[in-house]
């Protein structure tokens, strides 16, 4: 696909694009950069992904063409916690990154249904190292709100995670 804003739509994510989604995680770095600690006990396998999107409070998206191939990945994850929703395992397909895809996803993500309902913010963590995702994250409007200190570990080395806020406007 030359370019990808051409017919491209956010919808929900559908389980025939777990492999895509999969094989755009090459190695242990990239699937903590992506999923956090969601995956370091169990494992990062197509079975565990699945298994993973059965919970209730996580509302799958995904970004595809007009051919209906996936382009990016996220999630919006209910919380126990009256107001907020987070913004988690964001991913956008490997020979399409740096070209604003990401931004524009998330863009249509604070569109869903899902967050007028009740909501007044939406959340989200990053490695304080991932610059290029805080910038896209703060030209949409986050703020960071906390900073969690040597919360990930990789390859023996610990990193900072920023906790990112956006309001959503409503009271």
């Amino acid at each position: 696909m030359k370019d990808w804003t051409e017919a491209s739509t956010t919808t929900p994510f559908h389980l025939k694009w777990i492999p895509d989604v999969y094989n755009w995680i090459q190695n242990s770095v990239e699937m903590i950069y992506w999923s956090g600690e969601t995956f370091v006990d169990q494992g990062f396998t197509l079975t565990n992904f699945k298994s993973h999107l059965n919970s209730k409070r996580i509302l799958p998206y995904a970004r595809v063409d007009k051919d209906e191939n996936i382009l990016c990945y996220a999630e919006i994850v209910r919380t126990q916690k009256l107001g907020f929703v987070n913004l988690c395992r964001v991913i956008v397909r490997p020979d399409l990154r740096g070209k604003g895809l990401g931004k524009t996803f998330c863009k249509s993500l604070m569109d869903q249904p899902i967050l007028m309902n009740g909501y007044r913010s939406i959340r989200l963590n990053v490695l304080e190292c991932n610059q290029p995702a805080i910038s896209c994250y703060q030209s949409l409007g986050f703020k960071i709100s906390q900073r969690l200190p040597h919360a990930r570990q990789i390859k023996n080395k610990t990193y900072d995670v920023v906790v990112m806020t956006k309001s959503l406007g409503i009271k």
